[in-house]
């Protein structure tokens, strides 16, 4: 619900991103895109640039040293069914971007596959390293070659919140909910 405490104050962000446009200079309006940005991140979590632009090569060397049980289940979900952070900043990434084409809460469309039923597939599961691949790198249906992911590796929006996102996905396959999942306290710095 928005209140209108929440109203003003995003009146005030929007009315102030509209001054630096036309007050600062191109590198000093990036930094202040930059800092909004920061303020504007939906739970108040910032991601590190570096985090951002991350290579394939540098994720997949990350995910060596991953335990095992995270790959198998890298979500949290409560007694009461609230998700934990990472899980909900995955859900929010995915409906940023991924859902355009893969439908609501994974389910598939016209144009590509539902990824619950994917992930859950026990023959030939998505493993962490596939969905880094083919996140990163994009893919083409071998059944369908008008079907295509477009790579999205040079989208930090993505890869910066790349891991929250095959958390949402794993949790959806593992019977999470449809629709926004209720979370869990944000964490204390």
């Amino acid at each position: 619900m928005i209140t209108p405490a929440k109203k003003r104050r995003w009146l005030a962000v929007l009315a102030a991103s509209a001054v630096f446009a036309f007050a600062l200079p191109a590198s000093a309006q990036d930094d202040a895109v930059r800092e909004l940005n920061k303020q504007l991140d939906y739970n108040g979590a910032y991601v590190p640039e570096e985090a951002k632009t991350r290579t394939l090569e540098q994720l997949l060397a990350e995910a060596k040293d991953l335990p095992k049980e995270w790959k198998e289940k890298p979500f949290g979900v409560d007694k009461k069914g609230k998700v934990n952070f990472a899980t909900y900043k995955g859900y929010q990434r995915f409906h940023d971007v991924c859902h355009v084409c893969h439908g609501q809460d994974g389910l598939g469309s016209t144009i590509a596959p539902n990824l619950i039923e994917a992930f859950q597939r026990e023959d030939d599961p998505i493993t962490y390293e596939i969905f880094l691949e083919t996140v990163m790198n994009g893919r083409t249906n071998p059944q369908d070659p008008a079907k295509i992911m477009l790579p999205l590796a040079t989208n930090k929006n993505v890869v910066g919140n790349i891991e929250g996102i095959y958390a949402y996905l794993k949790a959806r396959a593992a019977g999470l909910p449809r629709g926004r999942p209720p979370k869990q306290a944000k964490p204390k710095k």
